[in-house]
């Protein structure tokens, strides 16, 4: 990454996270179409984000130039957002199964998400909320709670 790009994905990452995230920031108003509908359709907000990761692969220079960046907003639309859907809607489910894949793309894509210089500089919450990625879980219940505690943690 050159010195301009990292120095602009630096300022575009600090003034996205740098504060605390709120329903409204996430794009989760109650009673919208994304949260109204979301629980029969949570899965095809990651498969989303996966073709998009997939399309910015497949242009390597920009890939190349902007892997940072897109780590860090992959992993958190990807990762964070679907969570926080299946939290803020009682009619979504996230299996256990499912969200082990969701794991597995997130280790395999960016297996060193922790040394992404954008991600060591978002706040403490979103850091931690990060972090169970790296987190087996054993249970339908495990999952349920992690839901909730993510969610609660980045509002």
């Amino acid at each position: 990454m050159t010195n301009s790009t990292n120095h602009v994905g630096l300022g575009v990452s600090k003034r996205i996270l740098s504060k605390k995230w709120t329903k409204t920031d996430n794009n989760m108003h109650e009673g919208s179409t994304i949260t109204s509908a979301i629980g029969n359709r949570l899965y095809d907000h990651p498969r989303v984000q996966l073709e998009l990761l997939e399309y910015c692969m497949n242009h390597t220079e920009i890939y190349n130039e902007y892997r940072d960046v897109i780590g860090l907003y992959f992993l958190w639309s990807y990762y964070l957002e679907t969570l926080c859907f299946a939290a803020e809607n009682k009619n979504a489910f996230l299996s256990l199964e499912y969200y082990v894949g969701m794991q597995k793309v997130c280790r395999t894509f960016f297996p060193d998400w922790r040394s992404n210089p954008l991600i060591r500089q978002v706040p403490d919450n979103i850091f931690h909320a990060f972090e169970s990625i790296d987190i087996d879980l054993e249970s339908q219940e495990d999952l349920n709670r992690l839901i909730i505690s993510v969610s609660d943690s980045i509002r």
